[in-house]
């Protein structure tokens, strides 16, 4: 670290002297360059180098990554967070990716160890959105929705641009009304882009989201409300011709999340009642080192500071009630490094983030407090023999973080009413991946190969293998999947190794008038942890889409999702206009 602060320095002078470039976003055109590019800790998707009809939508396009849309349509990105300029988008994730076409996409950044460059921990991934330019004047559509399982959605989505600005709006509202339960959700996503000057860009945005479940059972309660506010600006920089930039940010979040456990102990009934703020706040480099031809560094520090209250309500069948109220502080500080070297067909990755972690407890049994540091870590070759083909090696060390909830989980109340408990160690859980992949690509197929390794802390082992491949011909385009999964807990004597296997096919035709067809078919292994807990063990999912244009702005469509399932089966009649 000591010798990255030196040579952080010895570039200062350089940042001033030489003359300034354009700022980031600019793009003068497109290079004839692959349609799938692989990088350490991501697989970067450039829509405009594929050879599309102009109708795709960034779901057809993600059906391209072995790893995703593959739980259904109740589970359509896993563990991975959808962003739009590296900026979580509130809403629903399905009507985004069903509705923004990949004509105003310029590259979709699927992020699958995202702990070094975007912060996450553990298993937590990222798929970053970023838009092209927008034409001059306004630009969008609205989208209006009705399912047979009493859901109405609406959505707005408008992007306006000129010479200095751009701006972008999503708004979505979504009514279930199912069983006598009631559930009203309305998100806004909204993001202006103002280029200053030559060198200077600020990004601001807002992020809201608000649900509120109606719940007429006496055993529940009666309204559950959630509620969460963002608001950001990044600024970014740019000091010369070389490229170098510096990224300053500033957030703010509010967020209200009430939980609800049930028959925890002794038939009780308890309420969390969870909310917190967090200020962040990050400070990034990153620039060529002109002293070696093909090295690039990024550097940065990142900290926040989490406020969570927690309030307990908790009442058993004697109908005796306890509470507690207390306050959980989580201040962290992260600095991180990461080098890229390119020599030839080779790029060669190291990184690094340390994560320093403060937490204090103010409340039950006069509190505590307690520190901890992690770090996560990465190490990648890749190798491009052929703009056609890249191979890539990499080592990723990463943590799970611990709940917060899990604190109040043990908290109980004693015969006086005092709660005792709530000592948890707070330790993380580490996992070492080990990674092989490949990639082929042409204007018309693509082929996706990855391979990952796992140890973890908790003595886990288990690997995942996966492999997709995408076909265009004519008026027909195809995606198929397969992935395996496979664990053993070492720590168990004799235990028995599990596997799990699915494989997916996807399908969209083109035909005359204005007509599209589209299906979506995933097969599961018996015991796919995710399908059963969802949807009772069923073997199979099927969706059907068919779509009917009228010009160039209006459209009609109906979507039949879960077609084996009775309960969860549904059919979405979809009206779009765009402008």
């Amino acid at each position: 670290m000591k010798k990255a602060i030196t040579l952080i320095c010895s570039l200062c002078p350089l940042l001033f002297n030489l003359a300034a470039q354009p700022s980031p976003g600019r793009d003068q055109g497109e290079r004839q360059q692959p349609a799938i590019e692989i990088l350490s800790d991501r697989t970067i998707i450039y829509p405009g180098r594929l050879d599309l009809q102009g109708d795709e939508t960034l779901m057809g396009i993600l059906q391209m990554y072995p790893e995703l849309l593959i739980g259904g349509y109740d589970n359509l990105l896993g563990s991975y967070q959808l962003r739009l300029d590296n900026v979580a988008i509130s809403g629903d994730s399905r009507l985004l990716m069903s509705q923004i076409k990949a004509s105003i996409i310029q590259k979709i950044q699927i992020c699958d160890n995202s702990g070094v460059a975007k912060g996450r921990t553990g298993e937590g991934c990222v798929i970053d959105i970023n838009l092209r330019e927008t034409e001059d004047g306004a630009h969008g559509y609205t989208v209006l929705q009705y399912a047979t399982d009493h859901q109405l959605s609406g959505t707005a989505n408008i992007r306006y641009g000129d010479d200095d600005t751009e701006v972008f709006v999503n708004a979505q509202f979504n009514r279930t009304d199912l069983k006598g339960i009631y559930r009203d959700q309305q998100y806004l996503h909204a993001e202006m882009t103002n280029w200053l000057t030559d060198r200077d860009v600020i990004r601001s945005y807002v992020n809201q989201s608000y649900k509120n479940t109606n719940t007429p059972s006496e055993n529940l309660r009666k309204n559950l409300r959630e509620e969460m506010f963002l608001v950001r600006t990044r600024w970014f920089h740019t000091f010369n011709q070389l490229g170098t930039e510096l990224l300053t940010m500033l957030t703010y979040t509010r967020e209200n999340n009430p939980l609800e456990q049930f028959a925890i102990r002794d038939n009780e009934h308890r309420i969390i009642r969870n909310s917190y703020d967090l200020p962040a706040w990050l400070l990034e480099l990153n620039t060529p080192i002109p002293s070696i031809k093909g090295l690039k560094m990024m550097a940065g520090f990142e900290a926040g500071y989490n406020i969570q209250d927690y309030a307990i309500n908790q009442h058993n069948e004697a109908g005796l009630t306890f509470d507690e109220e207390s306050e959980y502080h989580i201040f962290h500080h992260d600095v991180y490094l990461l080098f890229n070297y390119r020599r030839g067909p080779l790029l060669f990755t190291i990184g690094d983030r340390v994560l320093f972690y403060h937490y204090k407890q103010n409340g039950y049994s006069g509190g505590w407090s307690k520190n901890s540091t992690r770090n996560m870590f990465q190490l990648s070759t890749v190798f491009t023999p052929h703009p056609r083909h890249q191979f890539q090696l990499g080592y990723f060390r990463k943590f799970t973080n611990p709940s917060a909830l899990d604190v109040f989980i043990e908290l109980w109340p004693n015969t006086a009413g005092q709660f005792i408990g709530g000592e948890a160690d707070l330790e993380e859980t580490r996992v070492n991946q080990f990674k092989f992949a490949y990639g082929y690509t042409q204007r018309n197929f693509t082929a996706k190969a990855n391979g990952s390794w796992y140890t973890t802390s908790n003595d886990d082992r288990y690997y995942k293998a996966d492999a997709s491949i995408y076909y265009k011909v004519g008026n027909l385009s195809l995606t198929a999947g397969y992935n395996l999964y496979s664990i053993k807990n070492t720590a168990i004597p004799d235990s028995r190794r599990t596997t799990w296997h699915d494989a997916r096919l996807a399908s969209k035709l083109t035909l005359p008038g204005q007509w599209l067809i589209g299906a979506r078919w995933i097969w599961y292994s018996k015991d796919m942890p995710y399908r059963v807990s969802n949807y009772d063990d069923k073997p199979f999912y099927g969706g059907l889409e068919v779509t009917k244009r009228f010009g160039s702005n209006r459209s009609l469509g109906l979507h039949w999702h879960d077609m084996f399932h009775s309960d969860l089966s549904a059919v979405i009649a979809t009206a779009q206009w765009s402008f």
